[in-house]
């Protein structure tokens, strides 16, 4: 019985031994084939290598509310919309897009006091933005509230 189970181990081993030695054996790595047809253009046209670039904005984080890009990315150029939203108690203090604050009195910053939320529609840069809100949740004097 004892030299059954030697018999069977070994075999085992044998197996296995070969089984892993002819499974890592790689032929040598052919030429390389001709190349293929180009595919069709994109729905953004031939620009192909030479195409504009989309740029991101970042988002820095605020205590008290939250900021959302209208697009995640956009060429220069385009139209983008941040909507700028306070938390429940909360007053936006300051905006600013790449360090430069965007007054109470800039047109293109619109409250809705429905939503409770502001809007600032711009033209994106090359490079993106950096745009920072900072809210407060003290007694309310001198924020963009949208009320004069």
């Amino acid at each position: 019985m004892k030299s059954k189970k030697i018999k069977l181990f070994s075999l085992l081993i044998l197996t296995l031994t070969t089984f892993l030695s002819l499974s890592s054996c790689q032929g040598k790595k052919g030429d390389k084939g001709d190349k293929g047809e180009d595919g069709e253009d994109g729905k953004n046209g031939s620009d192909g290598a030479n195409g504009k670039t989309a740029w991101s904005n970042t988002i820095l984080p605020s205590e008290g509310g939250y900021v959302i890009p209208s697009v995640g990315s956009a060429i220069d150029g385009t139209e983008v919309t941040f909507t700028i939203t306070p938390n429940e108690g909360y007053y936006l203090t300051d905006f600013s897009l790449s360090g430069s604050s965007i007054s109470s009195d800039d047109t293109s910053l619109v409250y809705d006091s429905t939503l409770k939320e502001y809007s600032y529609t711009t033209t994106m840069v090359e490079n993106g933005f950096v745009v920072l809100a900072s809210f407060s949740n003290q007694a309310k004097t001198n924020y963009i509230d949208g009320v004069a």
